[in-house]
């Protein structure tokens, strides 16, 4: 069995309704602020990825959580200072799934917007004394300060999953492999004028935890960074 995508569901808003999920799934949330340099708050029952700023160019800020899905009810819970909000759900049919490394670009600002590399291999991350295998999902999320410059395109090699432009300004999507790899090269989207942004490519794996042993996972792999 592998890694399947659920859903996905996006607002311009602080929170929006999720996806139809179950317990054990993988909830992967962006939020994201390009008009501001204050990060969005992450509600209580999320884990934070990443986090970060940045004022050269314009300002932005940027959060992205995620959580195991405890019951088929969850809710987003209120992403304070986002301008645009985006969820992706995943699901393996026995075990429980989690996010590994992560790669961040936040210098994007160019008509060529790079999405990171990322090397499952050498990301190999301890779980309940266990090693992961190399083979994973990964997942690509971005925003950007415009809302007319194509952002929906996914980069070579993903799928894209969700996409939403603001009414005036701000653009958020979600791209994955939609296959196990062993790793990503990184790519480059050429957008229709030149856009400020950032990427981030994180892996999510097969924790080898069966969800009926009632195994939780308890991240620790939390980071944040300003570029200022």
């Amino acid at each position: 069995m592998t890694i399947s995508y659920v859903g996905s569901a996006a607002a311009e808003a602080t929170s929006v309704t999720l996806p139809a999920h179950q317990a054990g799934d993988l909830i992967v949330f962006f939020a994201w602020n390009g008009g501001s340099s204050t990060v969005p708050t992450v509600p209580s029952g999320w884990s934070i990825l990443f986090y970060g700023t940045r004022s050269s160019g314009a300002n932005r800020a940027y959060s992205l959580g995620f959580k195991q899905a405890a019951s088929s009810a969850e809710t987003s819970g209120t992403w304070t200072n986002a301008a645009l909000v985006g969820v992706a759900v995943y699901r393996h049919s026995t075990n429980v799934i989690t996010i590994g490394g992560q790669e961040i670009n936040q210098d994007n600002n160019s008509t060529s917007f790079a999405f990171p590399s990322i090397s499952a291999v050498t990301a190999l991350n301890r779980v309940f004394n266990k090693l992961r295998g190399a083979n994973t999902w990964i997942v690509g999320v971005g925003g950007i300060n415009a809302n007319n410059l194509a952002f929906e395109t996914p980069p070579s090699g993903m799928t894209n999953r969700l996409n939403l432009a603001g009414a005036s300004a701000n653009e958020i999507s979600i791209h994955d492999t939609d296959a196990d790899v062993a790793s990503y090269a990184g790519a480059n989207v050429t957008l229709a004028a030149t856009g400020i942004g950032i990427a981030s490519c994180f892996e999510i794996y097969d924790t080898g935890i069966p969800k009926s042993s009632g195994g939780g996972f308890r991240p620790v792999n939390i980071r944040g960074g300003a570029d200022q």
